[in-house]
């Protein structure tokens, strides 16, 4: 068997050994040949489905929506849900993502934008009576920037008017979220989920979706009405990650929120205490990410080195980061065991 290093780059994610085994099960059973408008497929994938509300404690009154990306899901919602004036709040290159996303598709696009290792003083800003969604990217995995609980409670208390559509790209899975703090979220599965990339999802609440069967201008394949037809049978406009969805449906069944927080905390204090020559990049420690904790060092290549010399790979620092910084996936598929052998190959 092939000796794959570990990877902490923060996605896609490092495969565990029974998803690898998963992926060549389904792929020897016949399952990616037949067709995704098969009742076989809709039992997959509503296992998927219930799977996600089920382990993942997501309400029966949100709607789930299947995606081709965390990027697809960004324009699909803000098509359906905001026919002026949106407003980001920006504190990296995903978070800016989401708000030229909205630029591109002719919105009126407001942004506040903090240094991006700073708490971000949402409650100092002012929003617009008109702005009719509020655009929040959770965990800013370009940076290790991650809103806390309390604050995304305050900002939905503080807010109640303007929907509010949440980023968790790079948290869903492995943090407990009190969904009644948001309308729409959205994301992807190659990074807590610890699947391999290509499939996204929307979940939608109900306030959302009737502002979103009234869009106008929305190509029809994209529509909440048109997914929600198809999602009805469990299934999808078009032809789907059938090797994605299958997977997810396996991942669920033995799915533990409780116990992966508990190891993510664990992991995420062996990183932050390291006694390491390196910096966390988010200076509060209240609003330091952790599932992609991000560092700044010296020579961040000497360091990528010296972890691939063990068969390990470190995470790039990203954009204007990546001379001074290295990343590191806090991702369920990452037990500490391996964190503890990184940090003793990096001393």
């Amino acid at each position: 068997m092939i000796n794959l290093p570990v990877t902490f780059n923060p996605g896609p994610s490092y495969l565990t050994a029974d998803t690898l085994r998963g992926i060549q099960e389904i792929a020897a059973s016949g399952f990616l040949s037949l067709s995704h408008r098969s009742d076989n497929f809709s039992e997959v994938s509503k296992k998927a489905i219930d799977g996600l509300r089920k382990q993942l404690r997501i309400p029966n009154h949100f709607r789930i929506f299947y995606q081709f990306s965390a990027t697809a899901a960004m324009d699909t919602l803000l098509r359906n849900l905001v026919r002026k004036k949106s407003f980001h709040f920006v504190h990296g290159a995903f978070s800016k993502l989401y708000h030229s996303t909205a630029e591109e598709i002719g919105l009126t696009a407001l942004a506040y934008e903090p240094l991006w290792d700073q708490a971000i003083a949402w409650d100092k800003v002012k929003i617009d009576a008109d702005v009719e969604l509020i655009a929040i990217t959770h965990n800013e995995t370009a940076t290790g920037l991650m809103w806390p609980h309390k604050e995304l409670q305050g900002i939905r208390k503080a807010y109640p008017s303007p929907l509010i559509a949440v980023d968790v790209t790079s948290t869903f899975g492995s943090v407990n979220m009190d969904w009644e703090d948001a309308d729409v979220w959205f994301g992807s599965v190659q990074k807590c989920l610890g699947l391999p990339s290509g499939l996204g999802y929307l979940i939608v609440n109900p306030r959302a979706y009737e502002i979103g069967i009234k869009a106008k201008g929305l190509s029809s394949w994209q529509s909440f009405a048109y997914l929600d037809e198809k999602m009805k049978l469990y299934q999808t406009p078009e032809t789907p990650n059938m090797m994605a969805i299958a997977l997810l449906a396996r991942k669920m069944e033995n799915w533990d929120l409780a116990e992966i927080e508990k190891s993510r905390d664990l992991k995420a204090k062996l990183l932050y205490e390291a006694p390491l020559e390196w910096k966390p990049y988010v200076q509060s420690k209240e609003w330091r990410s952790s599932t992609v904790p991000n560092f700044l060092v010296n020579d961040s290549m000497a360091w990528k080195k010296k972890a691939l010399e063990a068969n390990m790979i470190l995470g790039d620092g990203y954009g204007p980061l990546n001379p001074i910084a290295i990343r590191i996936a806090n991702f369920p598929a990452i037990n500490p065991a391996h964190i503890e052998s990184l940090i003793s190959v990096l001393k």
